[in-house]
């Protein structure tokens, strides 16, 4: 019976362990994948609202473990394996997310639990010992949000602070739930080793999306501007084009840039200026786009050639935006060796038809926009054949 027991405890421990790493696992991959969005829109809404799914999944996370743990143990959630498993996802997400929203939880966590166990009809207990615990605990946490990338790059470090924060947390528990100190300090050393193992998992998925991206950087974007190149615009053009005929779905707009007398800052100032030219186009686009929340793409299509898509916008719309995004550059020059150059632009634009047999028929109509504008005197747009005023 006692051997019965012992193995059924321990498959139920293995099963919590399984389930805390499908957890981290997901947590990551999610995490992960918002952060990358970030730093391609760059919006203090999008960023808000993401780090805010990164915080509902920690506690969307704690809720069904502890749903999960209370199943396996017949409605009893108070053991080692269970709190455990519960620290862990906090501090993985303390490491791994780094956003406000997760310090908040991380913080006011032994404050639920506190009041939880008052709830329950336990009464206050050990009252000073919870306080202090929970205002170290806050110390703690903002420290590790503050100094992480100087704490994961410190093995004693990391460990010192693993140490202390399962220490801390302890003791918050402790004023709920007594325990002895053999105990404790059995769970806390195995609580580390734990995050010990989860550490060097997470290590690996990190290394594999940082992998990940740069390879996707290498071969979608533009070295020297930072922005999509051909290849990437190829790609998705093509998705664009089969989609549309097989649903018909847009508006979709395409422009093309081209800096104009770009041959002229090469030739007078070098072709560092030339460089400089580029990048600053491709960066003051980019950014306008993502400011405006347009959903436009940018792609460096070669040499001084720049091309837009705007999904769900109109030609004429598009040729609005990119109208006074010219106007707005005109007045934004390079700074180069003490030199201002100033630079424009002509664009073309036009929308993609049903009656468009193929892209090239798409892409060559606008290409022979931007030479209109070209043709009209440079520092032009024109927008389905029509030359806007300047």
């Amino acid at each position: 019976m006692f051997n019965l027991n012992f193995t059924i405890c321990h498959i139920k421990m293995l099963i919590v362990v399984l389930i805390t790493i499908g957890f981290i696992t997901l947590m990551t991959l999610l995490t992960y994948t918002l952060e990358q969005r970030i730093r391609n829109y760059q919006q203090p809404r999008f960023t808000f609202f993401a780090h805010l799914l990164e915080a509902a999944s920690v506690l969307i996370s704690m809720v069904l473990l502890r749903q999960i743990f209370t199943v396996l143990n017949s409605g009893d959630v108070i053991s080692w394996a269970y709190a455990t498993a519960q620290l862990t996802i906090l501090l993985f997400s303390l490491n791994t997310m780094r956003n406000l929203a997760v310090e908040v939880i991380n913080i006011l966590m032994p404050i639920f639990i506190y009041g939880q166990s008052i709830w329950m009809g336990q009464g206050p207990h050990h009252l000073p010992v919870f306080i202090t615990m929970t205002i170290i605990l806050g110390v703690i946490v903002i420290y590790i949000a503050r100094n992480y990338k100087q704490i994961v790059n410190s093995q004693w470090q990391y460990l010192s602070l693993q140490v202390l924060y399962a220490g801390t947390w302890w003791g918050v528990i402790w004023s709920v739930h007594r325990f002895n100190l053999i105990y404790t300090i059995n769970v806390v050393l195995i609580f580390v080793a734990y995050m010990w193992l989860v550490r060097l998992a997470v290590q690996r998925i990190q290394k594999f999306f940082t992998e990940a991206l740069t390879f996707d950087q290498q071969v979608n974007y533009d070295e020297l501007t930072g922005v999509r190149n051909r290849a990437s615009f190829d790609a998705t053009t093509q998705q664009i084009f089969k989609a549309y005929q097989e649903r018909h779905t847009g508006p979709i707009t395409m422009a093309m840039l081209d800096i104009d007398h770009f041959k002229h800052f090469n030739d007078q100032y070098g072709h560092l200026a030339g460089d400089a030219v580029l990048r600053h186009v491709a960066h003051f686009f980019e950014l306008e786009l993502k400011r405006r929340s347009t959903h436009g793409q940018l792609f460096r299509y070669g040499g001084e050639e720049f091309i837009f898509i705007f999904r769900g916008t109109t030609a004429t719309s598009a040729g609005q935006l990119l109208k006074a995004l010219q106007d707005d550059l005109r007045q934004s020059p390079v700074i180069f060796n003490d030199q201002t150059l100033t630079v424009t632009v002509s664009i073309g634009v036009s929308a993609l038809k049903t009656s468009d047999d193929s892209f090239t028929e798409w892409f060559v109509r606008v290409d022979d926009y931007l030479y209109q504008s070209k043709q009209g005197g440079r520092d032009r747009i024109t927008v389905e054949s029509k030359l806007l005023p300047r």
